[in-house]
């Protein structure tokens, strides 16, 4: 996965993270609601991880894994991540 530096848009990051989820989910990308919340796609604490480890790799920051429950929707993780990844980069 490519690493960025710049700071994703909210729209860029729930298309972002609605791939990951899909790809977990083993869904189509268009099965996947950003409201809904990520349990209803069978996320659990390993498929948490690995998102969170992936977010890593792609934005070179490091959010603590139970972000994913904080933020149960991709829409929610979506707008903490971006703010998380614009104050990391300040």
């Amino acid at each position: 996965m490519t690493r960025t530096h710049e700071v994703p848009t909210v729209e860029g990051m729930i298309a972002w993270l609605t791939k990951a989820v899909a790809r977990y989910a083993e869904r189509p990308e268009t099965e996947i609601d950003p409201d809904s919340p990520l349990s209803d796609y069978g996320l659990d604490s390993v498929a948490a991880f690995a998102v969170i480890t992936e977010i890593e790799d792609a934005f070179d920051v490091l959010p603590d894994v139970t972000v994913v429950w904080d933020y149960p929707s991709i829409r929610k993780l979506a707008s903490f991540l971006t703010d998380f990844i614009r104050s990391e980069r300040e």
